[in-house]
């Protein structure tokens, strides 16, 4: 009876680890496979990995040196390398809206970086309430405006 015991419980602990082994083994490669993408990237445009963070469905890789930026989409699978030179300033754009009993809703968070002479800036949204879960809007904003002082201070003066 012990021994029958014994077996089940593994069996029991089999079934319900096999799943959670599974899932944490796939996303480990689809992190791996990520940051292969991105690096394949880099080394294509000539990028040095000085700093790299991610934000909301963006990866942001700068290079301070080369005064470059690269902004990888990972939903859309695209990106574009922004010359850094070409910008005075980076800004965070947030636009609020009331939500139910006077509470005031985060609903859309960009970057902004202004050009040096004329033009029209540059704006990367990172954040749209229409597509995406509420719930993530300050924990966007709070990693977008640490990455713009970041910016604003190593790469852009």
């Amino acid at each position: 009876m012990d021994i029958i015991s014994l077996e089940m419980g593994i069996a029991f602990l089999f079934i319900f680890l096999a799943p959670i082994v599974y899932i944490l083994a796939k996303e480990n490669a689809k992190k791996k496979k990520l940051n292969n993408r991105v690096t394949k990237i880099c080394s294509d445009n000539a990028i040095k990995k000085t700093n790299t963070i991610s934000i909301a469905n963006h990866i942001f890789v700068s290079d301070i040196e080369g005064k470059k930026l690269l902004n990888y989409h990972k939903k859309q699978d695209n990106f574009s390398v922004m010359d850094l030179e070409d910008f005075d300033t980076c800004s965070i754009q947030r636009s609020w809206n009331n939500g139910e009993s006077s509470k005031v809703v985060l609903q859309k968070v960009s970057m902004v970086f202004t050009p040096k002479g004329q033009g029209s800036p540059h704006v990367i949204s990172l954040f749209d309430d229409s597509y995406e879960n509420p719930l993530e809007a300050e924990a966007i904003l709070y990693e977008a405006d640490r990455f713009t002082r970041y910016l604003n201070t190593e790469a852009l003066h």
